[in-house]
């Protein structure tokens, strides 16, 4: 596992990190430029005012997803992590700080104030609370260790670790060159 290489067989792509560090953002863009659509999770497994799908019918909707020749998948989902990199020829993981993270929710938070996104289950509406904030916060801490064990788990995954919004465009870039399509 090398942080930040490349290896651009993005076939089955998932796109992983803590709230706020750009997935959704990500996600998208490299959607536009490989020219298929991206599948967002909190669209697909919640439904109206943040209730969860039932755990199996979630396990299910994953499954399908995976089992197919291409994806790109966007969101953490922890319950659902491991079907994806069994699955994941590249996991990209966006590890950006926490800082930039709490302050891309909250700002997000108050631009999307009851409205709807395109990347949230119809009646779910940007929001955060104490807990959720906790979450960010404790993210590094909690959460990226299990992350890094379980690719270390999928040795034939590769894992790409992007930083800061450089890496990022210059992961974008890379990517647009080898589809030879023109900017």
């Amino acid at each position: 596992m090398k942080e930040g290489s490349i290896n651009l067989n993005l076939a089955r792509t998932a796109v992983i990190g803590c709230p706020g560090s750009g997935k959704t953002t990500l996600a998208t863009q490299m959607a536009t430029i490989l020219g298929r659509p991206v599948v967002h999770l909190d669209k697909i497994l919640l439904k109206a005012n943040w209730q969860l799908l039932p755990s199996e019918e979630r396990r299910q909707i994953v499954e399908d997803i995976v089992l197919q020749d291409q994806w790109l998948i966007d969101g953490m989902w922890r319950s659902n992590l491991e079907q994806r990199f069994v699955r994941a020829t590249t996991v990209v993981l966006l590890d950006f700080g926490t800082l930039r993270c709490l302050w891309r929710v909250v700002a997000r938070s108050f631009k999307y104030r009851k409205k709807q996104r395109h990347d949230l289950a119809e009646g779910c509406f940007d929001n955060f609370d104490g807990e959720f904030l906790g979450y960010v916060v404790s993210f590094r801490r909690k959460v990226l260790p299990s992350v890094l064990q379980l690719a270390k788990r999928h040795p034939n995954v590769n894992l790409v670790v992007l930083k800061n919004n450089k890496q990022v465009q210059k992961f974008l870039q890379q990517i647009q060159q080898s589809t030879g399509k023109p900017n």
